[in-house]
């Protein structure tokens, strides 16, 4: 017999996140710890639940529009990180960048920028940046192979059109007329007294 009104969540598997937000499994992981978002995890894997994708999905928003994590404020997300209620009813917004003070007729006054804002965990910066860095080693010589193999002898510069027609005629010894018989009458020799015709 089906129980009624019976309501099953949707989960979202990690693949479904890196696809719908186009991020790799660092930014996935990033985005998780700094949310505080527990995964559930079953026999078939781990997943978010709707309500971590909403979230998600806010924050990734936020990412888009500032470039930044830091200075996210989201109704839920300041509930659950014990912000100032005041914050939550939209008086006070922060940014990374400045401090914004919304009034009750929605006007805006720019702030000076807070000093020292920036503090992010060390090893993630660290491993991020030593990232990029390989990404940066390994593309210069794969990229330079495949300008290499597109180009023709006619577009090397001169003193390297110099350095392959040396190492041809290295390769390439010029012949010795007198040497080329000289070889010929002796292999011609020992031919024939082995009993050739």
């Amino acid at each position: 017999m089906n129980s009624p009104n019976l309501v099953v969540e949707k989960r979202f598997r990690k693949a479904e996140i890196l696809e719908r937000y186009k991020i790799k499994n660092n930014a996935y992981y990033d985005r998780i710890k700094f949310l505080g978002i527990e995964t559930i995890r079953t026999k078939e894997g781990s997943f978010l639940s709707s309500e971590n994708v909403a979230l998600m999905d806010e924050l990734h928003q936020y990412i888009e529009t500032t470039g930044k994590m830091k200075g996210f404020e989201s109704s839920s997300f300041a509930r659950e990180n014990n912000s100032n209620p005041e914050e939550e009813k939209g008086e006070i917004v922060k940014s990374e960048e400045t401090n914004i003070v919304q009034g009750e007729e929605n006007t805006l006054e720019t702030l000076e920028p807070e000093t020292q804002t920036f503090n992010p965990d060390l090893d993630n910066l660290m491993r991020a940046a030593a990232e990029l860095k390989a990404n940066d080693l390994a593309m210069f010589p794969l990229v330079t192979r495949a300008i290499a193999n597109e180009m023709s002898e006619d577009e090397l510069p001169q003193d390297l059109k110099e350095k392959v027609n040396l190492a041809r005629e290295v390769a390439t010894p010029k012949s010795n007329p007198a040497q080329v018989n000289l070889i010929a009458k002796n292999l011609l020799t020992k031919y024939r007294n082995q009993g050739g015709n």
